[in-house]
């Protein structure tokens, strides 16, 4: 079952991290708009990106993003909104058979 989208009012676009080299650096997808709902909220999460200093301890992330759990980002990807430019640190699929499935990614 899917989100109603009266439940996801932002446009975001998002941006999955295609690979990560030492010459280089990370690189990204190209960005695709989806429907999603930001909030501006604080949470001691761990840090699932792989390529991060905090890698595996817990950080203060200050934005939560929901969306359909098909637009799922990986830890490390990268959301576009209003403006700014947020990491997805950690991520989780919420899948029920009678309840809306979801993806909620917390970043920083």
């Amino acid at each position: 079952m899917r989100l109603p989208r009266v439940m996801l009012p932002h446009q975001v676009d998002l941006r999955a991290l295609a690979a990560t080299t030492a010459r280089q650096g990370a690189t990204y997808a190209d960005p695709i708009r989806r429907r999603g709902s930001v909030e501006e909220r604080s949470a001691l999460k761990i840090d699932q990106r792989t390529s991060s200093d905090t890698a595996g301890t817990e950080i203060v992330m200050s934005t939560v993003v929901y969306l359909q759990v098909e637009d799922y980002l990986e830890p490390g990807g990268l959301i576009d909104y209003r403006g700014k430019t947020l990491t997805v640190a950690n991520a989780r699929r919420y899948e029920a058979p009678l309840l809306p499935s979801s993806a909620e990614l917390w970043c920083v």
